[in-house]
């Protein structure tokens, strides 16, 4: 239970990093599209983890 709470912690922590790198690179349109991909795609994750605990009912 905590790993994977640990691991939604770190994911969670990724969508909000992408998003701020990625406006940070806002002047670089191919670098600000990246980042958002990435912070979708960690979003994703978070997600995946949380069914996964829902589906186990932990």
């Amino acid at each position: 239970m905590y790993e994977e709470a640990s691991q939604i912690r770190r994911s969670m922590k990724s969508v909000r990093s992408n998003i701020v790198e990625g406006y940070g690179r806002r002047r670089y349109k191919n670098d600000h599209i990246r980042f958002i991909v990435y912070a979708l795609s960690s979003n994703d994750e978070t997600v995946d983890h949380l069914e996964m605990l829902y589906e186990t009912g932990s």
